[in-house]
């Protein structure tokens, strides 16, 4: 005898079975439509809060009234907070995340319901996106690089990154020393008979320090301070070359290929001078007054049988910048004058050695000096005196940016 169902039977089962096939297809393919509004309505809620966020961190710096900015260019956005289909929160300082409580932050939170279309049919409640952006206004800063230290060895490594000796004095002045070296012994050397003083400062260093051969240091240096990024600065242009004049000794700033006086009596014109492959100052003398030399490469060679009378802008973009030696440029910088001289202004080599040789003179050197290793030497005394007023100033423009 046949078991099997009738034909009619299995026709109906496949029916069911199709039917049943059909809604789970059209219930996937709803629910895919329904994810893509939902992410794409969190997307547009988010730029909104994005949006929001910023203005407000903007309105900040401006000293406008940050909460109302906010809200309304929310509503700019399609999220006007009518309490119906979207609501928005904005709280200054933050009340979530690890910026609460800073003023200088602006948090924006958005939740806003989204229409479904099939999801309806096998769900009941509503769907909603809750997002929130967080925004910081960075006010502008005016700040001395390496925090105003009198003389910096920038190199995070290594010996001697600043190395007193010779047999001489050198006296700091209105600020103190920073060696950015880690080396466990040996970061400031002192050693040669050299007597290093600093007077209205300290001299602090990230690893160890060494005195010997007859060389004094005072006050003694303080070891385990935190190391620091090196400044970084946007090079000085030139827009015109530079006109030298033999016959009258005068130079106007502007492009050189190098920058050569041997002897002589000159006289440099205010501006920038930017130089590509080197400078040297070894003879005659040399006024210079509002001035600032850009080496783009080669090295610098400041001789003490020259007569130097150089200082640094009162204003501009480079107001207190004597010196900018580019950080590519390894080549060392040699500074020193006659008894005559006076210097005044940042001497800035963050690529290679600056050695400064004392001058004689009462006036010296009225400047801050940072190099990637600095070398006092020299048989002459050396005088340093850091005024902030006469040198470098790094401006940052206040700035927003998102957080979170």
């Amino acid at each position: 005898m046949s078991t099997r169902p009738p034909r009619s039977l299995e026709r109906g089962q496949a029916a069911v079975l199709l039917a049943l096939a059909f809604l789970i297809l059209l219930a996937s393919v709803g629910l895919a439509i329904d994810g893509g509004i939902v992410y794409t309505e969190r997307r547009r809620a988010q730029n909104a809060a994005d949006a929001a966020a910023m203005a407000g961190a903007l309105a900040i710096l401006h000293r406008g009234n940050a909460l109302s900015v906010a809200y309304a260019r929310a509503a700019d956005n399609g999220y006007d907070n009518n309490h119906s289909d979207n609501w928005v929160q904005v709280y200054r300082p933050p009340i979530h995340g690890p910026t609460a409580g800073d003023t200088n932050h602006i948090e924006v939170q958005i939740r806003a319901q989204v229409d479904a279309v099939f999801s309806q049919l096998v769900f009941s409640g509503v769907l909603e996106n809750t997002v929130t952006a967080i925004a910081r206004a960075r006010p502008p800063t005016a700040a001395p690089l390496a925090d105003g230290h009198a003389l910096v060895g920038l190199s995070p490594h290594g010996c001697s990154v600043a190395w007193s000796h010779g047999d001489n004095t050198s006296l700091i002045e209105g600020s103190g020393i920073f060696v950015n070296s880690d080396d466990p012994d040996c970061a400031l050397v002192a050693n040669g008979g050299n007597d290093l003083v600093v007077n209205g400062g300290s001299i602090f260093v990230v690893g160890g320090w060494e005195i010997g051969g007859n060389s004094s240091v005072s006050p003694l240096p303080t070891s385990g301070i935190p190391q620091i990024d090196p400044p970084l600065l946007e090079p000085p242009t030139c827009s015109q070359e530079a006109v030298v004049d033999n016959g009258a000794g005068t130079i106007t700033a502007g492009h050189l290929d190098q920058l050569d006086i041997q002897n002589g009596t000159w006289t440099l014109g205010p501006g920038t001078y930017c130089i590509d492959n080197g400078m040297r100052l070894n003879g005659g003398s040399v006024t210079g007054h509002d001035v600032t030399f850009y080496v783009a490469d080669g090295a610098v060679s400041w001789s003490g049988n020259a007569t130097l009378r150089l200082d640094a802008p009162d204003d501009g973009d480079f107001a207190g910048m004597l010196l900018y030696q580019d950080p590519s440029d390894t080549d060392r910088a040699t500074l020193n004058g006659d008894s005559s001289s006076y210097i005044q202004g940042t001497i800035f080599v963050p690529g290679a050695e600056v050695q400064v040789n004392g001058t004689g003179g009462a006036d010296g050197f009225h400047s801050q000096v940072i190099g990637y290793r600095v070398d006092l030497s020299g048989t002459a005394d050396l005088h340093v005196v850091y005024d902030p007023q006469e040198n470098f100033v790094l401006r940052e423009p206040g700035k927003v940016e998102l957080t979170e």
